[in-house]
C-alpha cells in the first residue's frame, strides 16, 4: 500500500500547531514532524469580540508557512480546526474567508463538545 502523508492543524486561542505524519494501512499514525507558532488570537476575541487585522495577518503568515511544509512532505489530506477564539469572534466568517483566500486552507470551527472529545482522544 502506498504511504499516505497527512496533516492536522489546530488554530487555538494562544498558538497554532501542526502535526505531519504517515497514516499506515492499519490506521496507525506515525508522527514525522510537529510545528508550533504563537498567535494570541484569543486576546483579541475575548477583549473586543473581534479578531484584529494584525492577528489575521499573523495567522495567515503562519498558515502559509505550514502549507509550504505540507507541500514539501507531499501531504495528501489535511484537517484544520479552530476553537474558542474563532467560535466567539463576531467577525468569524470574515476571518475564515480571509484565511481561505490568502492561504488556500479551509478552517473548520468546532464546538466545545468536539474540542473536548478531540483533546481527550
Amino acid at each position: 500500500m502506498k504511504k499516505r502523508i497527512v496533516a492536522a492543524i489546530d488554530v487555538g486561542s494562544h498558538a497554532i500547531r501542526m502535526k505531519i505524519g504517515e497514516l499506515k494501512g492499519s490506521g496507525e499514525f506515525v508522527e514525522l514532524e510537529t510545528f508550533r507558532k504563537t498567535a494570541i488570537i484569543g486576546h483579541d476575541t475575548f477583549l473586543t469580540g473581534n479578531i484584529t487585522y494584525d492577528s489575521i495577518d499573523r495567522v495567515c503568515e503562519i498558515l502559509k508557512n505550514f502549507k509550504k511544509r505540507m507541500e514539501a512532505y507531499k501531504v495528501t489530506t489535511y484537517k484544520a480546526l479552530a476553537t474558542s477564539a474563532f467560535r466567539e469572534a463576531l467577525n468569524r466568517d470574515y476571518v475564515l474567508d480571509q484565511i481561505r483566500q490568502r492561504t488556500g486552507l479551509k478552517l473548520e470551527v468546532i464546538n466545545n463538545a468536539q474540542e473536548q472529545f478531540l483533546t481527550f482522544k
